[in-house]
């Protein structure tokens, strides 16, 4: 046997990358340049007799059942791999489902005991694609489109915007062109739609779709015929090719179309990473693929930068009464009155006695908007990422068997158990409520628990943020009360004997 293949024995074997999408399943291996299968979310379903979608679902057992079904395809149809001897990347969006999340988990880690799991989310993936610190990751999946800021291998979360605007919209608006153009109500099935959207859709330019708005729809493109089996061909004309991806630009009156979301995340962001995010774009998704529609999306950014509520002027309102100032503020919209776009009122700067200004409190410092292109196909950007990550470090930070089957929880970042500060005084109250909730559940008749979890020597440290008795709170099942915050004497809490192996069941005086 050569030297390398007695290496290749005692080497961990490659861990696989899941890309659960709404639509479309990514499945392969680290270290490699693409996913090993590309498929649609769905398998057969024995017990229904059909196709079954893995997001079709209404209780957690249902949902068991379908991810059961789903990755018993993936590991024994496409890849022809133990699940046991693999760890797992999975690639998940930071707006995932608990549920969905912690069901995922319980099958992987119960059902076909995988040895550990990575979850990572995919701006960041998608980030690390393309080797830069800062990048705004417009997301454009099934159901959503999703646009997030990326700040050095941090996602800025309160900038985070998702809107129904991607592919599902876009099927629903070109079946209602394809009806129009065929003069009767198609019924068309969503495979043909999309396949429909991938072979003859484009998105033109904004010139041309101001001058549809308007009415005077300028030349169209040319007409195809689209061949289905058992029934007439059905007619696509060139109004529809082009008028197929208008619900993503076309702004209602929350402002909520695919471009304003773009410039809400970067108005929400820190003012001295906008300018950077803004010249870093990197635009991902299977409907990103269409022909024009990242060049439209420039358009229409460079357009809405000019016009309100993003333009970058200041308004000051100067040489008016104040009653004046006044009156023009309560007559503006909600709009401008609350959020990132609001108005302040303010002393006039310009020496105008009795005189106010009406002032911009926060703008838009951008001007130019640049797009990345995406080093692998636009639909498996996430993916990538995340064999990049778990071929660097080898699976290092993924979250072991044991551990789960210990703990049975996942960390989430809405979740405070893992947001709070090792040295934030709130710690100790979130950990004396888990360990009593703990408690609860098992049934335990005393506080040995607690004291067992939190040893004496962290008590008495941090005693002055530490535990009083009351009573109004919910009692244990041996009759001892919660713990709640309260400072408290060090020197009574360090006579309290720790050393018995028991706790007594009359309650301390001391702690009353």
């Amino acid at each position: 046997m050569t030297l390398y293949e007695g290496i290749a024995l005692i080497q961990e074997k490659q861990a696989v990358v899941l890309d659960l999408g709404t639509d479309y399943t990514k499945f392969g291996f680290t270290g490699e340049a693409a996913p090993r299968c590309i498929i649609r979310s769905e398998f057969w379903c024995p017990a229904e007799r059909r196709d079954k979608r893995v997001y079709d679902y209404h209780t957690a057992e249902e949902l068991y059942d379908n991810l059961v079904h789903m990755l018993h395809l993936l590991y024994y149809r496409h890849v022809l791999v133990n699940p046991k001897e693999r760890k797992v990347v999975v690639v998940e969006s930071l707006l995932t489902p608990t549920l969905f999340r912690e069901t995922l988990a319980k099958v992987l880690f119960t059902h076909y005991e995988v040895s550990g799991v990575v979850w990572a989310d995919s701006p960041r993936l998608c980030a690390i694609t393309l080797g830069i610190p800062i990048a705004l990751v417009v997301s454009i999946g099934a159901r959503e489109a999703e646009v997030c800021a990326v700040v050095h291998a941090s996602v800025v979360l309160r900038a985070i915007q998702s809107q129904p605007l991607a592919a599902r919209a876009i099927h629903d608006e070109l079946s209602r062109l394809l009806d129009e153009d065929n003069n009767s109500i198609l019924h068309l099935p969503d495979h043909i739609i999309e396949d429909i959207k991938v072979k003859a859709c484009f998105v033109g330019p904004r010139s041309r779709a101001v001058e549809w708005l308007e009415g005077n729809g300028p030349t169209p493109a040319k007409s195809v015929q689209y061949p289905v089996a058992g029934r007439a061909a059905i007619t696509v004309s060139g109004r529809t090719r082009e008028l197929a991806a208008e619900p993503l630009f076309a702004r209602d009156n929350d402002m909520a179309s695919l471009p304003d979301i773009v410039l809400q995340c970067i108005i929400q962001c820190p003012i001295d990473a906008r300018r950077a995010l803004a010249e870093n774009i990197l635009v991902t998704g299977g409907t990103a693929s269409m022909p024009g529609l990242k060049a439209r999306l420039a358009h229409e950014l460079r357009h809405l930068v000019t016009q309100p509520p993003y333009r970058g002027v200041s308004k000051a309102l100067t040489g008016l009464s104040p009653v004046a100032i006044k009156t023009i503020y309560n007559r503006a919209p909600d709009y401008y009155k609350s959020g990132p776009h609001k108005f302040t009122i303010l002393p006039c700067p310009y020496g105008y006695n009795n005189h106010m200004s009406m002032f911009r409190s926060d703008r838009l410092h951008v001007r130019e908007f640049k797009f990345h292109k995406s080093s692998c196909h636009d639909n498996a950007c996430a993916w990538t990422g995340g064999a990049l990550v778990a071929g660097a470090d080898g699976g290092a930070r993924a979250l072991a068997r044991d551990v789960f089957t210990r703990e049975r929880r996942l960390r989430d970042w809405p979740c405070l158990l893992d947001n709070t500060p090792p040295d934030h005084p709130h710690r100790l109250y979130r950990d004396e409520l888990s360990i009593s909730a703990f408690a609860v559940q098992h049934n335990m008749s005393t506080r040995l628990f607690f004291l067992q979890a939190c040893p004496a020597q962290r008590i008495i440290r941090d005693a002055r943020y530490l535990l009083k008795w009351h009573t109004s709170r919910p009692r244990l099942p041996n009759g001892w009360s919660l713990w709640t915050s309260r400072p408290l004497d060090t020197q009574r809490l360090v006579d309290h004997d720790f050393s018995y192996g028991y706790a007594r069941k009359s309650r301390p005086q001391h702690l009353i």
